[in-house]
């Protein structure tokens, strides 16, 4: 009877660990959260992982930045975003992305501005004049 009690507990702590530390990644703070691309596909909805502004958590009302993001980090002002740039699809309806290599876009909570895309060396230039610091970054899974 005390091992199924102690599985039990157990077990539970560990649902709530994981809900906490799931839901802490999604939280952006100031009313911005982060719709990973397996929590999309799971509440069905089509597009992707984004970043958007919302009342509510999962109210995708104001996207703020979409596509097939592969990292996202934020602090109390700012969100960093990385993506890989849509590939033209076979049937010719994507818009191929001018710029080869990883997407970097920065927005800034305060005024709900999203700069970007960038590529690399424009996202490092962009960091410094809109004040990012240093220990905030951001790195493709």
């Amino acid at each position: 009877m005390k091992k199924w009690l102690v599985l039990v507990c157990v077990a539970l702590l560990s649902g709530v660990l994981f809900f906490l530390w799931v839901a802490d990644k999604q939280e952006l703070g100031g009313r911005y959260f982060y719709l990973p691309s397996d929590e999309a596909v799971d509440m069905g909805y089509p597009g992707g992982p984004v970043v958007y502004k919302s009342a509510q958590k999962h109210l995708f009302s104001h996207i703020r930045i979409d596509g097939d993001l592969r990292g996202v980090n934020a602090n109390g002002r700012f969100i960093l975003a990385v993506r890989q740039p849509p590939a033209a699809s076979a049937a010719g309806n994507a818009v191929p992305s001018k710029q080869p290599g990883l997407q970097y876009f920065v927005l800034i909570k305060a005024s709900d501005a999203v700069y970007g895309p960038y590529n690399r060396e424009e996202y490092a230039q962009q960091r410094t004049l809109l004040g990012v610091p240093q220990d905030l970054q951001v790195a493709a899974e």
